[in-house]
């Protein structure tokens, strides 16, 4: 991997630099426009030095802004706004900043494939900010448009520190796919100078660490599984939980989701000619297909034939 000081993701990628560095630094200042969990993904086993340490000093900060629907600034004054009424406009969207910090993390959850993969990355990031490795603030002031990352090696003499400022966002688009352009620099007061910006603009931001975690953990990350949420959907239209009998006899010992479904399914076999019965699995299609075979036979006197697979038989 390069350690050459221009990184674009044609000759050098800065996935491949962050993954070089990141299992030596001791303390990580990031700060970026947008964040995806999907980037943190991407590096998530990289932290293991700040991870496996005690010292409450040696951790990951990450100092991002709040994105609106609404024009930047620069839109506004270039229709002839004049700077007092575009800052105006601004800061009002920033107001909520919190808030609007929030729906993206939704969003960006709700982007995700939901592999194991991605549960996996998301429950990591609940686990740093539970463990206190993790801290997040959101920058509501103005509008934060600065891509940097700050490391601090604290036990490497020979290069105590270096930094990565440029255009890249925390994705996988800006870390990997897309033609960047990112300056690194070694020098070591450089890092100050950058350190010394992040400070000031971390203290001037708003908590956002448990808010993370929480929108992670409420969303399908760490919920039931679908078939769960399904029998819940259930229940909230019907008023009751599948698992108890209703009543007597076959048909009236169905749950009422069932009962709706036979005759549903009767009226378009009358109808039509023909029904597919489909639901997801442990809803009680076989009972479902009874009743509906039981009432061709008994009531129209139908002789139905069933195709099925002979161990079922």
């Amino acid at each position: 991997m390069s350690n050459e000081s221009v990184i674009d993701n044609e000759n050098v990628v800065l996935l491949d630099q962050l993954k070089l560095h990141l299992p030596n630094t001791t303390r990580a200042s990031i700060a970026v426009g947008y964040f995806f969990i999907s980037g943190f993904a991407a590096i998530m086993d990289s932290f293991t030095k700040i991870e496996q340490n005690n010292n409450p000093e040696h951790v990951i900060r990450l100092l991002i802004s709040p994105k609106t629907n609404r024009p930047t600034a620069e839109a506004l004054l270039a229709s002839n706004e004049s700077l007092e009424d575009a800052r105006r406009k601004v800061a009002t969207d920033q107001v909520d900043g919190k808030a609007i910090a929030s729906k993206q993390i939704r969003e960006s959850l709700g982007h995700m494939p939901q592999t194991s993969q991605d549960r996996h990355a998301a429950l990591k990031l609940v686990e740093l900010i539970r463990k206190g490795k993790l801290q997040v603030k959101v920058y509501t002031k103005t509008q934060l448009h600065a891509k940097a990352y700050i490391f601090e090696m604290m036990d490497n003499p020979a290069l105590p520190r270096f930094s990565i400022v440029g255009s890249s966002n925390l994705s996988i688009s800006g870390i990997k796919e897309h033609t960047e352009l990112n300056l690194r620099t070694n020098v070591d007061n450089d890092s100050e100078k950058l350190l010394e910006w992040f400070d000031r603009h971390w203290e001037e931001a708003k908590e956002f660490t448990k808010e993370m975690a929480d929108e992670i953990q409420d969303s399908w990350v760490d919920n039931r599984p679908p078939i769960d949420i399904y029998h819940k959907a259930v229940m909230y239209e019907y008023g009751e939980q599948p698992g108890g009998e209703t009543g007597g006899g076959e048909y009236e010992q169905l749950f009422e989701f069932q009962k709706m479904a036979v005759l549903k399914a009767i009226k378009m076999l009358e109808d039509y000619g023909g029904v597919i019965v489909a639901d997801v699995v442990g809803t009680g299609k076989s009972f479902i297909g009874s009743m509906i075979l039981k009432y061709l036979k008994e009531v129209k006197r139908a002789k139905p034939l069933i195709i099925c697979p002979p161990h079922l038989m």
